[in-house]
């Protein structure tokens, strides 16, 4: 699809400079530019050629975003349960200590 029908198809207009950056900052994480799009997900390709900019979808592209975006979360599900077993194993530990404490101070106290 070329650029202007894409614009219109979204309500900008292609003769505005206004909507155009409005459209090239809603392409950017579509088409996996890795400053608006940290995982790297690429759903759209952009093709430049002497009549003007083309887009589309690429196949390719998205099987292998999906693919990425699906081990990602499945790391990040694998991984998030530890990590809150170890936030609370730590707590628990400066809990028994400051527990350790407070025993030692009132036994000192007390004698």
């Amino acid at each position: 699809m070329k650029k202007q029908e894409l614009m219109e198809e979204v309500d900008l207009d292609p003769g505005s400079e206004n909507d155009d950056q409005k459209f090239k900052r809603v392409m950017r994480p579509l088409k996996g530019q890795k400053s608006s799009n940290p995982l790297d997900v690429q759903f759209v390709v952009q093709r430049r050629m002497d009549n003007g900019s083309f887009y589309a979808l690429s196949r390719d592209a998205f099987d292998a975003s999906s693919r990425n975006l699906v081990q990602n979360l499945r790391r990040f599900i694998d991984t998030e349960p530890h990590r809150e077993t170890r936030e609370l194993k730590q707590e628990n530990r400066e809990l028994r200590e400051e527990n350790e404490k407070l025993r030692e101070q009132l036994d000192s106290e007390g004698r």
